[in-house]
């Protein structure tokens, strides 16, 4: 499965990805870059990676931060491992240029 959220800036993605990574602790959040990171808890830290560092590991459930900000080689390639391996996606993000 694959969600694609487009939303407003300053309308609650963190926030939201934040409550459902302390739900599921299964969940894997992938960010365009490393400092990102500090947006978050110490707690789910851990569980946050970069496209690079998610090469070559099979991921069962993931959400992308900022789903629009990767570069579109890269989202190619994650997106045909996601499909290729039954990863369900939920994209978080915002397309409109402010």
């Amino acid at each position: 499965m694959i969600e694609i959220r487009d939303m407003e800036r300053g309308s609650g993605k963190t926030t939201k990805v934040i409550e459902l990574m302390n739900e599921d602790l299964n969940l894997i959040l992938i960010v365009p870059y490393k400092k990102m990171t500090n947006f978050y808890p110490r707690n789910l830290r851990k569980r946050i990676f970069t496209i690079a560092e998610t090469r070559g590991i099979r991921l069962n459930k993931v959400i992308l931060d900022e789903g629009f900000m990767y570069n579109k080689k890269d989202l190619a390639e994650m997106y045909y491992n996601f499909g290729k391996n039954n990863t369900d996606v939920i994209s978080y993000g915002t397309s409109q240029q402010q």
